[in-house]
């Protein structure tokens, strides 16, 4: 930071074998924003974030809540203002094998990277959802992977240039025997 504040918000609970997190952080006059979650099952199941981002001197704030309880969940939101870059990483993975995970990277001019992540790992299925928007962008990409435990896999990819535009949409993964992707 540059001379900004750095506020958080922190709440933990575990109880036989369910384990909550919550996570709220905020960071002024940002130079550099880190956020990132990991949830596993004693099963194996396991769900991942991450979001890293480079600024000049934005706002950084994330929330993030996890849960472990026979599943693993996390959901995570982050924004950034005066973005330089930003990547926003997600995976889910069933002990079975079944697996998701999205990924979108963005250079911007001084602009927005906001990111909604939602992943669940159950015994049986995975689902991965990843909502997206940056600003004033000069170059994106976005990936997407679902694969199940026999080998079938979806997957789709886009990389871009542009002037100072808007990237934006959603990734809807959900694998259970079969692989599917939504792509908005």
């Amino acid at each position: 930071m540059n001379s900004g504040r750095f506020n958080n918000t922190l709440g933990v609970a575990a109880r036989d074998e369910n384990v909550s997190i919550y996570h709220e952080a905020e960071a002024s006059k940002a130079l550099a924003g880190t956020s990132g979650a990991f949830a596993e099952d004693q099963s194996g199941n396991l769900a991942s974030t991450s979001v890293n981002t480079a600024m000049a001197n934005g706002l950084f704030d994330t929330i993030m809540r996890l849960e472990a309880d026979g599943s693993a969940a996390i959901w995570q939101k982050t924004n950034a203002t005066q973005a330089i870059s930003g990547q926003a990483l997600t995976l889910g993975l069933s002990k079975e094998g079944d697996r998701a995970s999205t990924g979108v990277s963005a250079t911007m001019d001084q602009g927005y990277f906001n990111n909604t992540l939602l992943v669940q790992a159950h015994d049986d299925s995975v689902s991965d959802y990843h909502k997206f928007n940056a600003t004033e962008v000069l170059t994106a990409n976005k990936n997407g992977l679902v694969q199940d435990g026999l080998g079938n896999k979806s997957s789709v990819a886009a990389a871009l240039r542009m002037d100072r535009g808007q990237f934006d949409g959603a990734m809807d993964l959900y694998v259970d025997q079969g692989a599917e992707y939504h792509n908005t």
